[in-house]
């Protein structure tokens, strides 16, 4: 009985013996395919997580801000691989190295605060073992909007025993957002006419965002009497300046006027290249003031103030000729 057993014992050492000197001997290639006939290849995959395929899109001038990104992990195994990874791999712990390559430097502010990440190994070998780390991302005001950024990632994995080392660069796109920024500054912010003119004031606009800009506009005030009227669209490249108009009309009944009326305009940035995606609407107020007197409407009691002339010519001249008889 002793004797079978060392017998299948010794035939077991031989076999893994000869299997193993083939594994060594076995072409270049096959290891590389297959990581060898014992050995085993670790893959690593990194995406954006809850993200859709055209990349991350970080809204300009904010403070840092956390996105995550998943790490998978996984093995594959040469022919005789199971049973090799279930004596040695069950549970061994592998460290996975990140480190950031490049960003869009010139207007983006990218970190990754945790750089290694820790897995244990699964005792099923196919499972893949999800993991997920935390990238903080700013951009500035002059990341251009949905334009591709790329920010590369090296994800690295030292040589464990028979799993071979992994290192590969990872792109990821990032995409800054519309950021809708405008400097609108009126020529003034109080104008005096007289009740038979128009007010026009020169309104400059100068789009600091980081695209092109559909700047809308309108006069959220309405006075009775009172016409107001503002140019009610402008479109602008990012540090472009243009000039719109508000007009304005005061009440123009016959006499003395001494009136005046505070004017809100509402404007709101909008990317031009789709005008559904808008900044936040801001507001400036410009008074205007009426003083003086107005003919407009004269032409109505003229007749009237004649009729009384003649009327008291008419009671004069009666008088005279009753006092010369």
């Amino acid at each position: 009985m002793k004797k079978n057993f060392r017998t299948v014992k010794a035939s077991l050492i031989m076999g893994l013996l000869l299997i193993s000197i083939f594994a060594i001997l076995a072409p270049v290639s096959s290891v590389k395919a297959q990581g060898g006939l014992f050995g085993f290849a670790s893959i690593i995959t990194i995406e954006w997580a809850n993200v859709n395929e055209s990349g991350v899109a970080v809204e300009p001038l904010r403070d840092f801000k956390s996105y995550e990104l998943n790490v998978d992990y996984s093995i594959t195994k040469g022919p005789f691989g199971n049973l090799i990874y279930n004596l040695l791999y069950i549970g061994r712990r592998v460290d996975i190295k990140l480190e950031l390559i490049d960003y869009p430097r010139e207007w983006s502010t990218v970190y990754i605060p945790f750089d290694t990440i820790t897995v244990s190994l699964q005792r099923n070998l196919n499972q893949v073992i999800e993991k997920s780390i935390v990238i903080m991302i700013s951009v500035d005001e002059s990341a251009p909007a949905y334009k591709d950024g790329t920010i590369s990632i090296r994800a690295y994995v030292p040589k464990i025993g028979m799993i071979q080392a992994f290192d590969k660069t990872f792109q990821l796109t990032l995409k800054p957002a519309y950021l809708g920024m405008l400097n609108v500054q009126p020529e003034t912010q109080h104008r005096l006419i007289g009740p038979m003119d128009t007010a026009e004031i020169p309104i400059q606009v100068t789009n600091l965002g980081n695209g092109r800009t559909k700047a809308l506009f309108r006069v959220t005030s309405t006075y009775e009497d009172w016409m107001s009227i503002v140019t009610d669209q402008i479109i602008l490249e990012p540090q472009q300046t243009g000039t719109i108009f508000l007009n304005v009309k005061p009440p123009k009944g016959f006499g003395y006027h001494d009136d005046s009326r505070t004017f809100i305009i509402e404007y709101i940035p909008t990317w031009a290249e789709a005008p559904e995606i808008r900044g936040y609407p801001e507001q400036l107020s410009i008074a205007i003031e009426s003083r003086g007197i107005s003919v407009i409407g004269i032409e109505v009691i003229l007749p009237i103030i004649i009729l009384i002339i003649l009327v008291i010519f008419a009671i004069y001249y009666l008088e005279k000729r009753i006092r010369r008889k």
